[in-house]
C-alpha cells in the first residue's frame, strides 16, 4: 500500500501544496466534476513540459472528461526532480501544486 504525504509549505508569498511520486509510479487523475478537466504541465515554468507521458508520448496539456481518469507516467526523457501543473474544472479557479519525482 502506498501512502501520500501532503507537503504543504509557503513558497513565492503563496501557499503550495508537494506530493512526492517514484519515477516509475502512475500519475492518475480521477475528475469527480461534472464538467470537464483541463490539466496543463510545467504551463508558466522554465522546467520542460514533457513531464507526464501516455504510452510514452508526452502530454502537455490533456483533458479528463467528467466521472472519468486518465493514467499517466513520468516520461523517460524527463530529468528535471519537480513539476508543476494545473488544473482547472471549467468555471472554477485553477489549482497549481507541485510534484516531487523521487528518483
Amino acid at each position: 500500500m502506498a501512502n501520500l504525504k501532503i507537503r504543504v509549505a509557503e513558497k513565492d508569498g503563496r501557499t503550495v501544496s508537494n506530493f512526492r511520486l517514484r519515477s516509475n509510479d502512475e500519475v492518475v487523475f480521477i475528475n469527480r466534476s461534472d464538467k470537464v478537466l483541463k490539466v496543463e504541465i510545467n504551463k508558466n515554468g522554465p522546467e520542460s513540459r514533457d513531464a507526464l507521458c501516455i504510452d510514452g508520448v508526452p502530454q502537455q496539456e490533456f483533458q479528463v472528461g467528467p466521472k472519468e481518469g486518465t493514467a499517466l507516467k513520468i516520461c523517460d526523457s524527463y530529468k528535471a526532480e519537480t513539476f508543476k501543473y494545473t488544473a482547472t474544472i471549467a468555471g472554477t479557479i485553477p489549482e497549481d501544486p507541485i510534484i516531487i519525482i523521487e528518483r
